[in-house]
């Protein structure tokens, strides 16, 4: 009786909580339990021969046998019950994401539909679109394709090199990054050269004018002499008399690039961009020493600056009916004969310091720069005195002193305080002969 009331409740639990796993997994649960009901069975048929503690004894091992079964079966059921709590809640998540995505769906159909209706109704709005979409197209195309060969384009003929510092061709005015000079070049009569420089210099403007006038060729120039003399000044001004342009650039910006391997690219840019200036152009190095040096002066050179050297050379090996080269130099002793030989006898210039009457002027020429409406309390005889002391020194060192002059509190009840200001120029002058003893030309 107890073991059929087993098998009984074994068939109830099975039949109760396992349906839902469906028709094979309930047939074999279900003939499992049966298997277990009838050696159960068979147990308690043999057992009918046994004693008294026997049959308690085997019935306690069945009931223990049957509750394990009872708990295992339970905790299956519970784990079956489980898995179909989650795939339910997953079927409900796939219906919930496919609702979602047909409302989505419904929502975009609806959008284009009314901008559909929109632009396709209005035929000037639709123009719109399709110019903008046009526009779109060809911008890209133009970024892509077109613009790099412009950009070469514009380098080529309105952008400067690299190297050049100030350039006055004409087409540059317009450019704000560009340094250029115009109406601001002074002119010959306002540098105050002695008369055999002068002389010299206006040679040099009338050989320029005839050689561009009957399409000959332009001769090149070597300006020496100390820092401060005129020289940059003077090819700027020759370039503006004789009618041709100019750019300015320094041999220190070459030797800067000798390390990245640039300086004999840039080079060859420059005089490249110089051939193409329809007027004439100066190109007045200034600094040439720096990159243009004789290697048995200086004790050799590096493989890069013997390459620049030599691009220099070959650059300049031709005569030129576009391009006249001066150079710059504090030191002519450093240049190479290689160098000089593109030159010629004839056209080297020698800047010197300025005479008595001629820092006169200079200082003349000063006085409203920097003193404005007081430039009157200089007399005639304090400036002869102002040029007197300034013996050896250069036009850049009296515009600096009169510059530092004008830093001080040297006017009192509309006079100069003559003390002060012999004091100042004492210690300029002092200073200038330090400076002197440290090198010939600075």
């Amino acid at each position: 009786m107890r073991f059929s009331l087993l098998i009984v409740v074994l068939y109830g639990l099975t039949v109760g909580n396992f349906s839902c796993a469906g028709p094979d997994k309930f047939k074999k649960m279900l003939e499992g339990v049966l298997e277990i009901a009838e050696a159960i069975d068979g147990s308690a048929r043999r057992s009918e021969n046994l004693s008294k503690e026997q049959k308690a004894s085997y019935e306690q091992w069945s009931l223990g046998i049957g509750q394990k079964m009872v708990d295992s079966a339970a905790s299956f059921a519970t784990g079956m019950m489980q898995e179909e709590e989650g795939m339910r809640k997953a079927k409900e998540d796939r219906r919930r994401i496919l609702t979602e995505s047909r409302a989505q769906t419904e929502k975009i159909k609806e959008v284009m539909s009314h901008f559909a209706k929109t632009f396709l109704d209005d035929k000037q709005r639709l123009t719109k679109l399709g110019i903008a979409i046009v526009g779109t197209v060809a911008g890209v195309y133009f970024f892509k394709n077109v613009f790099p060969i412009l950009r070469k384009m514009i380098e080529d003929r309105f952008l400067t090199p690299a190297l050049i510092d100030e350039t006055s061709v004409g087409y540059m005015y317009y450019w704000p990054f560009i340094k250029n000079k115009g109406s601001d070049v002074p002119t010959l009569k306002e540098l105050y050269f002695d008369t055999k420089l002068q002389t010299r210099i206006n040679h040099f403007i009338k050989s320029y004018k005839r050689d561009f006038a009957k399409g000959g060729y332009y001769l090149n120039y070597l300006f020496y002499g100390e820092p401060g003399t005129g020289k940059t000044a003077s090819a700027r001004a020759i370039a503006r008399e004789s009618g041709m342009d100019y750019a300015i650039m320094s041999g220190g910006n070459v030797q800067k690039l000798l390390k990245s391997g640039k300086a004999e690219q840039r080079l060859k840019e420059v005089f490249n961009w110089a051939q193409k200036s329809k007027k004439g152009l100066i190109l007045f190095i200034d600094e040439a020493d720096a990159f243009l040096k004789n290697p048995n002066v200086v004790g050799g050179m590096s493989e890069e600056l013997y390459s620049v050297l030599n691009s220099y050379l070959n650059l300049t090996g031709t005569e030129n009916k576009k391009l006249s080269v001066i150079l710059s130099t504090n030191h002519p002793q450093l240049l190479p004969k290689a160098v000089i030989d593109r030159i010629g006898p004839g056209q080297f210039i020698y800047f010197g310091l300025p005479r008595p009457e001629q820092r006169v002027k200079i200082i003349e020429q000063l006085l409203p720069k920097y003193f404005g409406d007081n430039k009157h309390l200089f007399t005639k005889k304090f400036i002869d005195t102002i040029a007197q002391k300034t013996e050896g020194f250069s036009g850049r060192n009296i515009s600096y002193l009169m510059l530092s002059l004008s830093q001080y509190d040297i006017f009192e009840d509309d006079q100069i305080n003559y003390k002060e200001v012999n004091k100042i120029i004492d210690e300029a002058v002092e200073q200038s002969k330090q400076s002197a003893v440290f090198h010939d030309y600075a």
